[in-house]
């Protein structure tokens, strides 16, 4: 009996092709076991910000914004994480899971992204989404090559897609929150981009 107590970034990756409108071709894509092609980026980001609010949704983490200095005069601004729960929430999986063991005390948002990965890839953003696709496989909602969704369990999930589909884009995020939150993500995932040696990050 398949267990269907998903997270919300799971939640995303099931229901990608309802809740992202672009479309793509062959290049830089991700392919879902409906067949459709979604960006592999904004697949990536979208799953990863749905696990941030799952995580702060659920009393698990807070989030806050701090003034920080960059190089000779520069401030700026940067997101933290801090942990609220000493164990790990069993019930959590895939992107969640991962998320809560990478934070401390306090941490960088984009720190805990990036070690979402335990080393740089090509694709980062392929990755990270395997990592759900894995404990979706894991939990028998996807067949074990991955390509083929139960479909009489996905019926269950209806009305939480439905919940997760009023608040796809910012998920309860707002604001400068929302704005810095989305900057850590994308710097997270980028920073685990094999580079070739003595290239310089963004």
């Amino acid at each position: 009996m398949p267990n269907t107590a998903v997270t919300q970034s799971e939640l995303v990756y099931i229901f990608a092709d309802k809740l992202i409108s672009q479309r793509a071709n062959f290049v830089n894509t991700y392919k879902l076991p409906s067949g459709e092609r979604l960006p592999v980026k904004v697949l990536a980001q979208s799953m990863v910000l749905a696990a941030w609010a799952e995580l702060v949704n659920r009393k698990l983490i807070t989030l806050a914004i701090k003034d920080i200095k960059k190089l000779l005069l520069f401030s700026g601004k940067e997101i933290f994480a801090k942990k609220l729960v000493t164990d790990q929430k069993s019930e959590l999986s895939g992107i969640e899971k991962i998320l809560i063991s990478n934070i401390d005390q306090e941490t960088k948002v984009r720190d805990a992204v990036y070690n979402l990965l335990s080393e740089d890839e090509s694709s980062p953003w392929g990755q990270i989404i395997y990592l759900n696709k894995k404990s979706l496989i894991a939990k028998g909602l996807l067949n074990q090559e991955g390509n083929q969704f139960d479909q009489a369990e996905i019926k269950k999930l209806q009305s939480k897609f439905s919940l997760l589909q009023q608040q796809f884009d910012h998920f309860s995020f707002t604001g400068e929150t929302l704005e810095l939150l989305n900057q850590a993500i994308k710097k997270g995932m980028n920073a685990r981009v094999e580079r070739a040696e003595g290239a310089d990050f963004d």
